[in-house]
């Protein structure tokens, strides 16, 4: 499980839109750190809601999505990260590979919608949450 490679792609594929998580002079002091928080954050928001829908819990998924984003965007600690990602791998396990695309469409959608709510406009929504799919399930081992 790297999850340190699925954080990378997902802030190199954010790139400069990760100012929209930032606000006013804040943004003046955007280093590696915090953008790989906010990237953290956006893998964490996929692979929690991955979970969410494994464990039949999709009801409401979609809002509670944005509220995680919102919360937690300042920031991402790696132990979290990878609790997040042990229970979305837990939640694979055992089961059949149209199950797994199932929950990955599912968290993938309220993953962008709660991005597009963020403020992140259409274009970076669908390449950012893209490469987080790609890179969380790469690091569950799916």
């Amino acid at each position: 499980m790297d999850l340190s490679a699925a954080v990378a792609q997902t802030r190199d594929e954010l790139g400069t839109d990760v100012y929209v998580f930032v606000e006013g002079e804040q943004r003046d002091f955007l280093g590696d750190p915090f953008t790989l928080g906010i990237a953290a954050w956006i893998v964490s928001t996929f692979l929690n809601g991955f979970t969410a829908v494994a464990q039949g819990e999709v009801e409401g998924w979609g809002e509670r999505a944005f509220g995680w984003l919102r919360d937690g965007v300042t920031g991402r600690r790696k132990a979290e990260l990878e609790t997040d990602a042990a229970a979305a791998q837990a939640a694979v396990t055992g089961r059949m590979p149209e199950d797994i695309e199932a929950f990955a469409r599912a968290s993938d959608a309220a993953l962008r919608a709660a991005l597009d709510e963020y403020g992140l406009d259409w274009v970076a929504v669908e390449r950012v949450a893209a490469k987080a799919r790609e890179a969380g399930l790469e690091a569950i081992g799916v």
